[in-house]
């Protein structure tokens, strides 16, 4: 119980620096390199959430069943619904400090085209396995 406990308080302390990192990182870009500093911030808070939920769900993987896979299963959950959120406070810093609306994060169709021959590892390996069967 307590790994499960120290992996979601500490998940959501790094997310927050990442999230801190982003807004820093907008902000101190030059006018014209604005728009690829909240593509590139926007990736890092996704890419933390990816992390953090995986080590989230390798804990909920080894506690087995109990308190420990529960808290961590809740944890997990929490840290899905808590992504939105993250991105719309990096989104709406941008357009406080760029003093328009961010832009467009859609994949072109070459972008889309390559992420789905990207190797993308499962945060979930309970559902891995149930895949597998």
């Amino acid at each position: 119980m307590a790994l499960a406990t120290y992996v979601a308080s500490r998940a959501r302390v790094r997310i927050a620096a990442d999230v801190a990192t982003a807004v820093a990182a907008i902000a101190q870009a030059p006018a014209g390199e604005k728009d690829t500093a909240f593509r590139a911030g926007r990736g890092l808070v996704h890419q933390s959430y990816l992390k953090e939920a995986g080590a989230l769900a390798s804990i909920r993987r080894l506690a087995g069943k109990g308190r420990a896979a529960d808290y961590a299963a809740q944890a997990l959950a929490k840290l899905e619904d808590a992504e939105g959120s993250d991105l719309q406070a990096v989104e709406r810093a941008f357009g406080a400090i760029a003093g328009r609306n961010p832009p467009n994060v859609d994949l072109t169709k070459a972008e889309r085209e390559m992420a789905g021959r990207v190797y993308v590892p499962v945060a979930d390996l309970a559902r891995y396995d149930a895949a597998l069967e």
